[in-house]
């Protein structure tokens, strides 16, 4: 069956010699393309700042009222306010570094959609 295949691809090959090397020139450049884009995928998802993981940290503050919580008493805000910058900037508090015990996951277009539709009123 495959010798029966591979006689057919040879009279093919004489029959029309361009149109079948243009075929095989397309497949080579779509196997060459997803090969590129698998590899760049691997690689770009790897650790770039390895060599700077023991002085990267993520920053994080509550400065909300204690009667009044951000949305909830477990949770805090994702970035500071501008005031609140410059207020840490301005301030002597001495900065303490903690290590990192968890893994931020990236913001899901689905996820926020969600959580942007259960805080409509109405």
């Amino acid at each position: 069956m495959f010798g029966y295949y591979i006689s057919l691809a040879l009279r093919s090959l004489r029959g029309t010699p361009i149109l079948s090397s243009l075929m095989v020139a397309a497949i080579a450049v779509g196997v060459g393309a997803s090969m590129t884009v698998l590899t760049l995928n691997y690689t770009m998802s790897q650790n770039a700042l390895k060599h700077k993981d023991d002085v990267l940290f993520a920053v994080q503050l509550d400065s909300w009222d204690v009667n009044k919580a951000y949305k909830s008493k477990n949770e805090i805000p994702w970035q500071l306010t501008y005031r609140d910058a410059e207020a840490l900037l301005r301030s002597d508090i001495p900065p303490v570094k903690l290590p990192c015990i968890a893994t931020v996951l990236p913001l899901r277009l689905k996820t926020l959609l969600l959580d942007l539709l259960n805080h409509i009123p109405g």
